[in-house]
């Protein structure tokens, strides 16, 4: 955090002085974009920790030396202001590091140019900064970079050899014969994981990029090789598919099918250029375009073929939204592109779904229905403005884009089935699939309606079989949508409702003009403002109209991490207990000492080949172990010493560990063996943390196929911790035990912190009894009493304050141990209010906490009387009764009596001073006797002392 501060104090300082001298939009501040337009938003990426959004209002843009002016050319304008803002983002040089890829120039006068990041010539993977200015003046900047790049960029695996990997990997993922499949020529490229999937644990490291592609089949692999490895270090497939099978994803609520066409939408001579809709069938099989149906520039195909004529239609409408004022845009490719569509796909296991492969549409049978179709040719769109990569977040604002503009096509088009029961539904149409989202209500459908949401994916199988859970975290953006369309009350949020024009066009200029290709959540909560600054006086759309995009999109809390983390961590000890002793511990700081390896695959990641590249991957310290995730047909074990584990007490292992392996296909699983036996598979001694994954396939060979295993990716260091309490008083040697097969891999197992330690218990909250709450003590020394705790009890600590924060307690005990009781020595000051609290311990001094605090007052301390004195006689027949007065006292009473035990009273009177005179006379030579009580908030008072007098004769 304090480096952010830093930060943003230098962005700041920059930018006050250029707005000082260019009389720009005023200081800039990094101010929450919660009002007005004016002011500089900013935000710093989790990630980097450098700058990926910089935004102003496009009425105020922000001067910078050297890019305003009538005489200065846009190229220079654009160099001038990236000179002074690139190196924030995390480009050093960007003259020499950012490469212009597209520009183009708006109707209202905006200019967007869009930057690759390279490093010595080599692109960088989603770094990509947007740039959109107005006669020099900076609007916003936008976008990823890797900073402080210092890597290898000579391929020790060649480019055949990355080729081969990446048709191989496609191959036995996707169940495809090699021969079936196609590869682009491998290119090298920078991977930096940060940028596009937020992981810390992946240095930016060289790769060769390729796409791998299958023949009539929805097959597009983007691998990523390491170059200097020759490992996979990411692979997903960017056929833009309608949905991902899942529990709970669809319902039968289909809408009725054959509805008249509307023709409420743009009429054709609004469209710009001249587009030819073109619309195949594959006739039932999974070949591409088996026969034309129809090619024409008209809504109507008019065929025979349902599927045909809906999908023809739906492109039309889809087309003629886009091409619509005022986004003016000239087909999917914004150039007058081809729509193509391709109806009656099947392919075994693949249907029914429908999906963009990059240069058309794909329906199974039943799925061409108006949103369908929207959301596919959107993604198309996606393609060729922001890029965003089909993978996490950025894959699932892909989807969420694409729902968007299928949900606004059908509910603007007049045909299917509309109305409040199947707004906001998607695929209520389609009748080959049913409802599978619901943009209302995300949740129903097993999508998170933000990022806070328990549906939000983040590991297992949403993300390992849905390219990081792009299906289900589009129901983020999809919520917001649907808020600011239609409005309503959430998280807290009010927003009103901007209906479809505002919203979509908001949409659209995000969409278009600010994302990237590896833009998240955390990136889309700023581009949405911005759009919506940039897009006022469009369509109706005010500066009021902003905050309600803001509140939308802090409903969804779009910029908040998610709460769960990629995978679970643990502690050395289960909840309510904690380490007492620490009976082993391997750091591997000072080698593997007496470690058995078994090859060379398992080995000190300090001695790797790929430690200069990498650095450091150590959990603690700057080492670890390390197993070599090869393409070989392997097994690789490494086994700690025997660990004697105490006898009678409750022992636990605990280690860290990254597993970067072959998902499903390499793993690696833990075994035990005790006193020198057999090892035994450790999952059913599993406690907390990290637990086995997957199962490992049988298909390939692997030793440890069939079995439960670590695999996958852990995203970095989580722990894992497995309860050895049945083993107690043996012998134990712990085997990671990894199983390799001869085809393809990713990075490795990484092993460190490998701990054994024996848990106590630690004792429960004590419950207070009493002195109950508030209640009045007038025993100066009172007991104190409390619950009995457990587990594990050693003893109790007791404070008592006259503050509730106990900053300087007058009782600071643990003399009483176990007992669950205490009786002060010494009387606790009188009429005060004192607080009071417990807390458990076990032996070694771990507690759960302190108990609730309790108040007590100490009532005053009766009063010393002083006339008439003890035993005194001769007293008036009107005698001064006088006492000590009490600080504090509201009144006192007194009470005389001839009786000692004051059954009778000759006096009962309360006054409000620490005197008395009777207004009667008392009766002569005769003894009396007296005594006083304060009242008040701590009172009433135990009486005083009796003191006996004896009036005049």
């Amino acid at each position: 955090m304090k480096k952010h501060f830093r930060f943003l104090q230098i962005i700041v300082s920059a930018a006050a002085i250029f707005g000082l001298l260019f009389g720009a939009a005023g200081s800039f501040s990094a101010q929450a974009a919660a009002g007005g337009g004016g002011g500089i938003r900013t935000a710093v990426s989790p990630a980097t920790g450098m700058l990926t959004f910089i935004g102003a209002s496009a009425s105020q843009p922000l001067g910078v030396m050297g890019a305003v002016g009538s005489l200065i050319d846009e190229p220079a304008r654009a160099a001038s202001i990236l000179s002074v803002y690139a190196p924030q983002f995390g480009v050093a040089n960007a003259r020499e590091d950012l490469l212009l890829v597209n520009e183009k120039q708006l109707a209202d006068g905006r200019r967007v140019m869009r930057y690759q990041q390279t490093y010595f010539g080599v692109p960088v993977i989603a770094g990509n900064l947007v740039l959109q200015m107005n006669n020099g003046g900076l609007i916003s900047l936008s976008g990823k970079a890797s900073p402080n790049l210092a890597i290898v960029t000579t391929p020790s695996i060649s480019a055949g050899q990355a080729r081969e990997t990446a048709m191989a990997l496609t191959a036995k993922l996707r169940n495809v014969n090699v021969s079936q499949l196609t590869a682009t020529e491998p290119t090298l490229w920078i991977y930096d994981a940060r940028l596009l999937e937020g992981r810390m644990d992946s240095p930016a490291h060289l790769v060769w990029r390729v796409e791998v592609s299958a023949s009539g089949q929805a097959v597009r692999e983007f691998v990523l090789v390491d170059a200097r490895r020759g490992s996979v270090s990411l692979n997903f497939n960017q056929v833009d598919t309608m949905w991902s099978a899942r529990p709970n994803a669809a319902s039968n609520l289909n809408g009725a099918a054959g509805a008249a066409l509307a023709t409420s939408l743009p009429a054709p001579q609004a469209l710009l250029g001249v587009p030819v809709l073109k619309t195949y069938t594959s006739n039932g099989t999974n070949g591409q375009r088996v026969s034309l149906v129809c090619s024409n520039n008209a809504r109507a195909c008019g065929s025979g073929n349902a599927d045909a004529n809906d999908a023809h239609a739906f492109a039309f409408d889809t087309y003629s939204v886009y091409a619509a004022a005022p986004f003016n845009r000239d087909g999917i490719d914004n150039a007058g592109m081809d729509l193509v569509s391709n109806v009656n796909w099947n392919e075994s296991g693949r249907c029914p779904n429908a999906f963009w492969d990059g240069d058309e549409m794909t329906y199974c049978n039943g799925l061409a229905a108006d949103d369908v179709v929207g959301h596919e040719l959107t993604h198309g769109v996606t393609q060729y403005e922001s890029g965003l990569f089909y993978f996490w977040e950025s894959g699932a604002i892909n989807e969420s884009l694409s729902d968007v503009w299928g949900e606004y096509v059908d509910q603007i088009n007049g045909d299917g089935t509309d109305g409040a029961t199947y707004d906001w539904k998607i695929g209520e149409d389609a009748t080959g699939i049913g409802v599978i989202r619901d943009m209302k209500a995300p949740p129903a459908h097993g999508q998170p309606d933000s990022m806070k949401s328990l549906y939000y994916c983040k590991s297992g199988s949403c993300y390992l079989n849905d390219n990081g859970g792009v299906h289900y975290n589009s129901g983020v953006n999809n919520k917001a949508a649907y808020l600011m369309v239609a409005g309503g009350k959430f998280n807290g949020k009010t927003v009103s409702p901007l209906g479809w024009d505002k919203t979509i066009t908001i949409y659209y200029e995000a969409q278009s003009n600010i994302l990237t290709s590896g833009s998240g959540y955390y990136d889309l909560y700023y581009a949405l403002y911005q759009a919506c600054i940039n897009q006022v006086g469009v369509n109706g759309i005010t500066l009021l109209d902003c905050q309600e995009v803001r509140d939308a999109t802090d409903a969804t809390k779009m910029n908040l991490e998610p709460t769960t983390n990629y995978n679970p961590n643990t502690t050395a000890c289960p909840v309510n207990t904690a380490v007492d002793t620490a009976v082993y511990n391997e750091d591997f700081e000072t080698g593997t000492d007496g470690w058995t390896i078994s090859d060379t695959d398992w080995m000190l990641w300090s001695n790797t080949a790929y430690y200069p590249d990498y650095g450091p991957l150590a959990y603690d310290g700057v080492d670890a172990l390390y197993a070599d995730d090869t393409e070989l047909l392997n097994e690789a074990t490494a086994t700690s010493p025997s660990i004697a584990l105490p006898a009678g007490e409750n022992s636990y292992l605990l280690f860290a560990q990254i597993v970067w392996l072959e998902s499903s296909f390499d793993g690696g699983v833990l075994e035990y063996s005790v006193n020198n036996g057999p090892f035994n598979d450790a999952a059913a001694l599993y406690s907390g943390g990290q637990n086995y994954k997957g199962t490992i396939s049988n298909s390939y060979g692997n030793p440890i196929g069939g079995r439960n295993s670590f695999t996958g990716e852990s995203h970095g260091y989580v722990t894992s911790r497995y309860n050895l309490s049945s083993l107690a008083g043996q012998n134990v040697n712990f085997r990671w035990r990894m199983g390799t097969d001869s085809e393809n891999y990713i990075g490795g197992w990484w092993l460190d912190m490998v701990q054994v330690n024996t848990c106590l218990g630690v004792p429960g909250i004590p419950s207070l009894t009493s002195p109950a709450s508030n209640s009045l003590t007038k025993d100066l020394t009172p007991t104190f009493d409390w619950s009995d705790s457990s587990p594990d009890l050693d003893h109790y600590q007791l404070q008592v304050d006259d503050n509730n924060d106990f900053s300087s307690p007058l009782i600071d005990t643990n003399s009483m141990g176990a007992v669950s009781n205490f009786t002060p020595l010494t009387n606790l000051p009188a009429a005060t209010t004192l607080y009071w609290r417990v807390s458990a311990f076990n032996s070694s001094g771990s507690t759960q906490g302190w108990s609730a605090v309790r108040s007590l007052r100490v009532a005053f301390a009766p009063p010393t009387l002083l006339s008439p004195a003890d035993l005194s006689v001769g007293i008036a027949l009107k005698p001064v009764f006088d006492w000590d007065d009490m600080p504090g006292a509201s009144s006192y009473t007194i009470q005389v009596s001839t009786y000692p035990n004051f059954r009778m009273l000759a006096i009962n009177k309360k006054v409000t001073v620490s005197t008395y005179t009777h207004f009667l006379n008392l009766r002569r030579n005769t003894t009396y006797y007296w005594r006083v009580l304060v009242n008040g908030t701590f009172g009433p008072s135990d009486w005083s002392p009796v003191f006996q007098f004896q009036t005049t004769p």
